[in-house]
């Protein structure tokens, strides 16, 4: 059976990640669509710990199988077929095992760390009947989600009380998601260089860029194999930050053209500085630079919540909202996709953006 594994991240707490998990299991439920649901952290808390105010429960529907540690199920009447697996991946709650809802229930989610074990985790979701995994996610711990089909990302006042910031930083993260790939990969390896593709280029192979004395580095390194030509190619596979990409512009020789590869825009975003990053990569491209990444993940919608903690007396907090209305289109006006708030405009829109994309997909190839 064809599974699709849609993320779903956060760009900050309180951005109405919960909600729209929710929202689409509801949905789902509503046609019959078995789901599976994980996380790549700890979700599921009562109050948020570092403002105290509620947050919403992650509650399943019936015929949901969830994926989390252990202890979050094993026992409880409302959870049955708890399922070990013989390679287990752990958290520091427990190993993490799949429980399937038999009747409406809260959970904790607290599910896999790494791309690998997330991979492992869907599979076995998969294999239990889900047709749609969700896996809830936030920008801090972005890494593993590059192991999903499609993305949603949640925003708003949360992350920035004033909607054109947000707006901005949105901008940002649709560019960096729309870098377009590198096809042209790897005929043979030698030690640290790395030639690519029939153009011959070779390419020096970097584990991450996180400072400017790195990007300097790389900058030399890229003139010191560049030869006649000034071509030079760079492959970078690990996270990577704004810092160390405009060290690297101002660093590079004037003669050298540089290609450099990321594995991934998600190792671009988990800096979260996606308005630097972008520009520093703006500032690449427009000196003649290539900019491409190794594979991608579709960016399927953007949820927003107007809602925000806003800080009171006595190192108390108070919920503020800014204007829904401003928000919406503030971020519509720069976003190649849907743009949609759940609780105004109810899930309908958002649930046939993802269903479409996933039969879609699961005819084209990316769903397991």
């Amino acid at each position: 059976m064809t599974c699709y594994v849609l993320g779903v991240a956060g760009t900050a707490k309180n951005t109405g990640k919960t909600t729209v998990l929710r929202a689409l299991m509801a949905e789902a439920a509503t046609l019959g669509i078995a789901v599976g649901l994980t996380s790549i952290g700890y979700d599921g808390e009562d109050r948020d710990h570092v403002t105290g105010l509620p947050k919403p429960r992650v509650t399943v529907p019936a015929g949901t199988w969830v994926a989390t540690a252990e202890a979050g199920v094993r026992g409880r009447s409302e959870f049955s077929l708890a399922v070990c697996d013989a390679h287990p991946v752990l958290t520091a709650l427990g190993r993490v095992v799949a429980a399937r809802a038999d009747r409406p229930a809260r959970t904790v989610l607290a599910g896999p760390a790494t791309a690998r074990d997330l991979s492992h985790v869907t599979m076995t979701l998969a294999r239990l009947g889900a047709r749609l995994v969700l896996v809830d996610g936030a920008f801090g711990r972005l890494a593993p989600m590059t192991a999903v089909h499609g993305l949603v990302i949640a925003t708003g006042a949360a992350r920035h009380p004033e909607p054109e910031r947000v707006a901005r930083e949105t901008g940002a993260i649709c560019q960096l998601l729309a870098l377009p790939r590198w096809e042209k990969w790897a005929l043979e390896k030698s030690g640290n260089l790395q030639v690519l593709g029939p153009h011959g280029a070779v390419a020096l192979r970097y584990p991450a860029l996180l400072a400017p004395a790195w990007g300097e580095e790389l900058a030399r390194a890229a003139g010191a194999v560049a030869g006649k030509a000034g071509l030079a190619t760079a492959y970078v596979p690990g996270s990577v930050n704004s810092a160390a990409l405009s060290a690297l512009r101002r660093a590079l020789p004037a003669q050298v053209k540089l290609e450099v590869v990321f594995s991934h825009p998600l190792h671009l975003l988990a800096a979260g500085d996606p308005e630097g990053t972008a520009q520093a990569i703006a500032s690449l491209a427009q000196a003649g630079h290539g900019v491409t990444v190794r594979d991608t993940v579709p960016l399927l919608a953007i949820t927003v919540n107007p809602f925000y903690p806003a800080p009171g007396t006595g190192g108390e907090y108070r919920a503020e909202y800014v204007d829904a209305g401003h928000l919406l289109s503030a971020i519509r006006e720069i976003s190649p996709v849907l743009v949609t708030d759940v609780f105004l405009d109810g899930p309908a829109a958002l649930w046939q953006q993802v269903w479409r994309y996933a039969g879609t997909a699961g005819s084209g190839g990316r769903a397991m």
